[in-house]
């Protein structure tokens, strides 16, 4: 899954950003969840947004809906509420978000996958926060389902070239 959102972003180019990678990963059957535009696959809530029950009213059922997470607490809370995904982080420092909740790095992520297995629990996994192409390997690893990596693409001057790169981190772990 691949998850672009700056929330503070007001650049003319920001739908042609989160366009490219969209369309590149249309072909591998990936999606884009934008938590600013209107006609992308779903949107993403953090805890202090509308409800998951309000925006399913607004979007309708066939849109995906994710909430954001820390612990595995709010995880479980996400669950509750019938989101289609929990967004889990921060990995580490991010830019994209201006009030941080504690860094889990990868060890916090293999935590909260290995609790939903014991309780058996299951959701898909998104990892999120200050992840890097870098990363995504050593992110996969830890049982999440995906990862989000808006700020990376942000900075990419050739997005499709930046999207292959990732692709190829993920299938990686796929082998």
């Amino acid at each position: 899954e691949n998850a672009g959102r700056d929330p503070r972003s007001d650049r003319p180019d920001h739908a042609r950003r989160i366009r490219a990678p969209r369309n590149a990963g249309r072909a591998h059957g990936r999606r884009a969840i934008d938590g600013r535009r209107v006609g992308a696959h779903g949107v993403h809530l953090g805890l202090e947004d509308m409800s998951v029950k309000e925006a399913r009213a607004i979007l309708g059922a066939d849109k995906i809906v994710g909430g954001t997470a820390n612990t595995i607490e709010q995880v479980i809370q996400r669950i509750e509420e019938k989101v289609d995904y929990v967004g889990v982080g921060p990995f580490r420092f991010t830019t994209t978000k201006e009030k941080l909740s504690p860094i889990l790095g990868a060890e916090g992520f293999r935590e909260i996958v290995k609790r939903l297995s014991a309780a058996n629990l299951s959701i898909p996994i998104i990892a999120i926060g200050g992840i890097e192409i870098a990363d995504v390997a050593h992110i996969m690893e830890t049982g999440v389902y995906g990862v989000a990596v808006s700020g990376a693409l942000t900075n990419q001057p050739d997005l499709p070239l930046a999207y292959q790169q990732i692709q190829k981190e993920i299938n990686t772990q796929l082998v």
